[in-house]
């Protein structure tokens, strides 16, 4: 498995949905995306690749300030090129923020294994992910709330996006 892109996207319109032209190359091609707005109350409803659906592994509230989305997808069957990703909340307001990361080498059959969350106000962040192997990628996403900064990503970590909201929140990948 090896990194093949990444980027990013940020819209303060508040029209419910963000849009990011996106290019995979290489073989064997996984896409992850995640995805924080500034409010709590608009979910996330959808995340695509070209028009193919994304599998969502998570959609949380953060207290009432912010919401975190993470969704993932097998791209070898979709093409190549500059393809649009388009992620949509419900409610339709506030600031929104997608990162994408792709990868090649990756088993089409069982693109993505274990998935988990952790919230909390503990600094540092922590999450265990207890069935990594040698062969595996950790992606993570993570939102800071409020005024909050990250200053260092723990070892063997590489921080890929880092996007500012415009609200005093960031989204990293």
């Amino acid at each position: 498995v090896a990194l093949d892109n990444s980027s990013e996207a940020v819209s303060t319109a508040g029209t419910g949905s963000i849009t990011l032209s996106y290019t995979c190359t290489g073989t064997q091609r996984a896409l992850f995306v995640g995805g924080g707005n500034k409010s709590a109350l608009n979910t996330f409803t959808s995340c695509t690749y070209n028009g193919t659906a994304m599998t969502e592994f998570w959609d949380i509230a953060l207290g009432g300030n912010a919401q975190l989305g993470g969704y993932g997808v097998a791209v070898e069957a979709i093409g190549t090129g500059p393809l649009d990703i388009v992620c949509t909340i419900a409610g339709g307001s506030g600031n929104l923020g997608i990162t994408a990361v792709s990868f090649t080498g990756v088993n089409q059959t069982t693109p993505f294994s274990d998935q988990g969350t952790a919230t909390g106000s503990v600094s540092p962040a922590t999450r265990t992910t207890p069935n990594v192997t040698a062969d595996d990628y950790v992606v993570d996403a993570l939102v800071i709330q409020q005024s909050g900064t990250i200053t260092a990503s723990g070892t063997g970590q590489t921080e890929r996006q880092r996007v500012d909201l415009a609200d005093a929140n960031e989204l990293l990948s």
